[in-house]
């Protein structure tokens, strides 16, 4: 019985989650970017990105979610002068609920275009727009409702008396984004970045076939970051995020240390920590060695969870979540460029 009602709880509301707002959230967003901000899509200094994301969550109080994504970006060369450049990626995304009583299969294009408006390359200015396929499944079998319950026993060969119109939904969402960055100077980076999604109206429930247009289906977030290099050896950057998703928001602000143990290597450590308001406190990990980088986070969720840990006697509940990324660049052949003067 304690299996079944925790199941069921968790499933709820994940169903309210996932339903409401399109994307998934990720702890570790500021290495998988694109896939809810279209502006990062290839802004960076690379000229190709392959991204890979996994996350584990609650699997303690035998309710796990599960999700695996992948994505690849590429940056394109100068369009309208020698101050800008293009991106362009896709994204792949595989999300497990509740042991399979839910999937969700989700895949997306975005592209972007970033310029320059100082000689200096000082400041730069990114605008991207995405467009996502998502197609939900529910497993109807899997589910308990109280019309099986004998008193306190479990009838899992009662019918439920329950009707749904379907147990597929299929889905498009539109998503746009921008973003500044700014190099204050050799040490120090800064930006900011907006983005915002549901501009496509989407069925929201499995009960109806009619779309949801009664519903909020707004979901935006708003990013920002600082980074310091206090020596060769040891630099420091800050993230914080605020998003909201069907009237619904959450804030996120950690900080990471990165240290270069021997600065002729390309080998970086990186430790940090984060706070989820009201949800999470986060530890993070990361190594980096030339273009390769693998980074691990975990969430030790706090209320509403540890309530439900406490009262039905389970171990922690949390999230396991691990990235990686590797960026490439194009051989090109040496070659002579002419610099302009700035005064001639």
């Amino acid at each position: 019985m304690k299996k079944g009602n925790i199941l069921l709880l968790f499933f709820q509301l994940a169903l309210a989650c996932t339903l409401k707002g399109q994307n998934i959230g990720f702890t570790q967003y500021f290495n998988y970017l694109f896939y809810s901000d279209p502006s990062q899509t290839g802004n960076g200094d690379y000229d190709y990105r392959v991204s890979a994301l996994y996350r584990q969550q609650w699997e303690s109080i035998e309710a796990e979610f599960s999700t695996f994504a992948v994505s690849g970006d590429l940056r394109l060369g100068n369009v309208f002068s020698q101050q800008d450049s293009w991106g362009v990626g896709v994204y792949l995304l595989d999300d497990h609920l509740g042991g399979d009583i839910m999937q969700n299969q989700q895949v997306g294009v975005a592209l972007a275009y970033h310029i320059h408006p100082d000689f200096q390359a000082r400041h730069q200015l990114s605008f991207g727009v995405n467009v996502d396929y998502v197609f939900s499944s529910l497993d109807f079998g899997s589910l308990v409702f109280e019309s099986q319950y004998q008193g306190f026993f479990l009838q899992p060969d009662v019918a439920s008396g329950e009707s749904f119109a379907n147990d597929r939904i299929k889905n498009l969402d539109l998503g746009m984004g921008v973003s500044y960055r700014f190099a204050l100077n050799q040490k120090t980076n800064l930006g900011v970045s907006l983005a915002s999604y549901g501009f496509i109206n989407r069925q929201e429930n499995f009960i109806s076939d009619s779309d949801s247009t009664q519903y909020n289906h707004s979901e935006w977030l708003a990013r920002g970051f600082y980074s310091y290099q206090l020596s060769p050896k040891v630099g420091v950057e800050s993230h914080a995020q605020v998003i909201s998703q069907s009237n619904v928001s959450g804030v996120m602000l950690g900080l990471i240390g990165h240290y270069t143990p021997f600065p002729a290597k390309p080998i970086r450590l990186s430790l940090g920590m984060f706070r989820q308001f009201d949800v999470a406190y986060v530890a993070y990990g990361g190594l980096s060695y030339k273009n390769y980088e693998v980074n691990i986070s975990y969430d030790f969720a706090s209320v509403p969870l540890n309530t439900l840990r406490e009262i039905n006697g389970l171990s922690r509940p949390g999230s396991f979540e691990v990235t990686f990324n590797f960026k490439g660049f194009k051989k090109t052949a040496p070659s002579t460029r002419t610099v302009p003067c700035r005064i001639f």
